[in-house]
């Protein structure tokens, strides 16, 4: 009987622990909740780096094992750096990066702790700029009902319901994806926010953007299917008192801490 009693426990701990295992791989390939993480990052740190010639990939390994990859940082959610070809080989190229953040804080470590390992590649001092998020613009293009591009304008406090929608850009919250075109904009001030939404909506290729305000003004991040019209020609240029101006460039790192 004790015999019995003891097998028959046991196997109850062989479907327990099946169970759990299933519920495990369940939740490790549900996508949610960093999608989630990144989509309510209420503050991105926008900064821009000139890199010595020949320099591009050792800068880029420096980025990455100096800053927040191999750190599980709670205030941190996201980083995307971008990078614009240059017009020559001898030139200093042009970097890009567009790190979420839940507090200031976390985004000083990072840089407090970058800095130093870059220094040697770059030009000059990078520009860094302070954004704190006021909505996300989405492209629903509405592949699986074979309808045209719509954009829909969500704010963070509106999770639950876009994560209930099948929407075809909450991929641009994804990591891991890079070969995206991403555009960096710094918005004139005498162009007021609805103006802002109705050329992202225009924009054909549109992922997704997210609308931020700075000390200059408003800044809008922004990835493409493909290199969008808009970006043709234009450059950003900064001084210490400001910042204007637009560049798209390729995300080459996309990535949340491990």
């Amino acid at each position: 009987m004790l015999r019995q009693v003891t097998k028959g426990v046991f196997a109850g701990l062989l479907v327990l622990a099946a169970i759990t295992v299933r519920v495990q791989i369940a939740q490790a390939h549900d996508p949610k909740p960093v999608l989630r993480n990144i989509f309510k990052a209420p503050l991105a740190v926008i900064t821009v780096y000139q890199v010595k010639a020949g320099m591009q990939e050792p800068f880029i390994d420096a980025m990455v094992a100096s800053g927040p990859y191999n750190r599980v940082l709670n205030g941190f959610a996201n980083e995307r750096i971008l990078q614009a070809l240059p017009k020559s080989k001898e030139e200093p190229a042009f970097f890009m990066s567009f790190a979420r953040y839940y507090d200031k804080e976390t985004a000083a470590f990072v840089d407090s702790q970058r800095n130093g390992a870059i220094s040697n590649y770059i030009v000059n001092t990078p520009v860094r700029v302070e954004a704190s998020l006021v909505e996300h613009e989405l492209a629903d293009w509405g592949w699986e009902k074979g309808t045209d591009q719509a954009v829909v304008q969500v704010r963070p406090m509106q999770d639950e319901e876009i994560f209930k929608r099948s929407i075809s850009s909450l991929s641009f919250f994804k990591s891991g994806y890079t070969g995206q075109v991403g555009m960096i904009e710094f918005v004139s001030p005498s162009i007021p926010l609805p103006e802002i939404r109705d050329q992202l909506a225009k924009r054909l290729g549109l992922s997704g953007a997210s609308i931020f305000t700075t000390p200059f003004g408003l800044a809008v991040y922004s990835e493409y299917f493909k290199t969008p019209a808009a970006a043709a020609g234009q450059t950003l240029t900064s001084s210490a008192t400001d910042i204007s101006g637009a560049q798209a460039a390729v995300v080459v790192q996309n990535y949340v801490s491990r």
